[in-house]
């Protein structure tokens, strides 16, 4: 009876970390649009006063376009990392109650 307790622990870990999974994949798109939208609206509010600094708008695009895409990498390359380090943990869980379900069958 007490495996059975544990199974169930272990079932509603996973799912729940598969449910966290997913929502993080489904946030992925969102955040990297908005942050492209961010980086646009920057642009806009900020070309005349940077202007000189830069030496032209050609430099300022080219700062804008470089820093949006190193923004977007670094969020997708932490975001990658995480779901697969959860991955992991939801294929430990399953191999545990694979065990468990295995030692109540014997």
């Amino acid at each position: 009876m007490n495996n059975n307790n544990e199974i169930l622990e272990y079932q509603k870990e996973q799912k729940l970390l598969k449910k966290e999974v997913e929502q993080i994949k489904k946030a992925i798109p969102i955040y990297l649009i908005s942050i492209i939208f961010v980086m646009f609206l920057l642009f806009f509010l900020l070309e005349s006063k940077l202007y000189s600094f830069f030496g032209g708008i050609k430099n300022f695009i080219i700062f804008c376009i470089l820093l949006s895409v190193s923004i977007c990498g670094f969020y997708v390359y932490l975001s990658t990392k995480k779901i697969k380090q959860k991955e992991k943990l939801s294929k430990n869980i399953g191999s545990k109650i694979y065990n468990l379900m295995k030692l109540e069958d014997e």
